[in-house]
């Protein structure tokens, strides 16, 4: 099970609140289904056009996703970091791999996070 969240929550979600709500839903699919293999998939990055910069930045997604590679790492819970197959050289979400609001992913964009997966979830 991929589990792929939290860019809404990092815009009003300190630290703390964060990693104790993302923690109580890993444990729960744990308890409800121990033999499931779960990975914590990054964060996506926005595109320069993103006009909510304010609440949800690339520097945002960044920590986020060490919280989630520290949420992971203390559940025993695989992570991985498909952000990186996104992001373009200046940063960001390339304009072309998002979908007009510059937060969500084209479907070849998530062509890529799929082959990311298929290539990187486990080794």
């Amino acid at each position: 099970m991929v589990i792929t969240l939290g860019v809404n929550g990092i815009s009003f979600m300190d630290e703390e609140w964060f990693i104790r709500d993302y923690t109580a839903l890993v444990e729960l699919v744990k308890a409800a289904s121990p033999d499931t293999k779960i990975i914590l998939n990054s964060i996506y990055p926005v595109a320069a056009s993103y006009q909510y910069q304010k609440d949800i930045n690339n520097d945002k997604i960044r920590a986020a996703n060490g919280w989630i590679e520290r949420i992971a790492q203390d559940t025993g819970v695989r992570f991985l970091y498909s952000f990186e197959s996104l992001v373009g050289p200046d940063g960001y979400l390339p304009e072309t791999s998002q979908n007009g609001d510059g937060l969500h992913l084209t479907g070849e964009a998530f062509t890529t996070v799929m082959q990311y997966i298929r290539t990187h979830a486990y080794v």
